[in-house]
């Protein structure tokens, strides 16, 4: 499972009643999920080649290697799924399967005031500025994506 670099690997098994893990394991399948900790100011050279090339293919190395698989299922959610596309499309030798949730795939579709805001940001600035992209910088760009959503999100969080 290859998340986004900004979630943490427990997205998707939040709730015993509704985990994806808890049912791909129920289904007999190994699990192996990234946690890309929380970045810091040593994290500020990284690129998406690292992630692809470095990170994930370790990762599926070293799980091909403890399952004796020739080919790894690969499952992407969210940016992870974005990952698991680039990573999938280089090196095609090492995935059997490819599964991808909530993923942007083709972010030039993607026509959301999100989208069309992000488009115009100087990214070389803000990492200047700030070495890494402030997370409350992200969650106010997420939250743009569907305003109305954000308000109803906490609303009803408690139930």
């Amino acid at each position: 499972m290859i998340y986004s670099v900004i979630n943490r690997r427990y997205i998707l098994d939040l709730l015993p009643e509704a985990s994806v893990v808890r049912n791909l394991l129920y289904q007999g399948l190994d699990i192996f999920a990234t946690d890309w900790g929380t970045p810091s100011a040593y994290d500020r050279t990284l690129t998406i080649g690292h992630f692809v090339n470095r990170h994930i293919d370790r990762s599926v190395d070293t799980i091909r290697r403890i399952t004796n698989s020739e080919k790894v299922s690969l499952l992407g959610y969210c940016w992870g799924g974005d990952l698991a596309l680039m990573y999938s499309a280089l090196h095609p030798e090492k995935v059997k399967n490819l599964v991808t949730i909530a993923t942007p795939g083709d972010f030039d579709l993607d026509d959301s005031l999100l989208c069309l805001r992000t488009r115009s940001i100087n990214e070389d600035h803000i990492l200047d500025t700030f070495g890494n992209m402030p997370g409350m910088l992200l969650n106010c760009a997420f939250n743009l994506k569907r305003p109305i959503e954000y308000g109803h999100k906490y609303f009803h969080f408690f139930e």
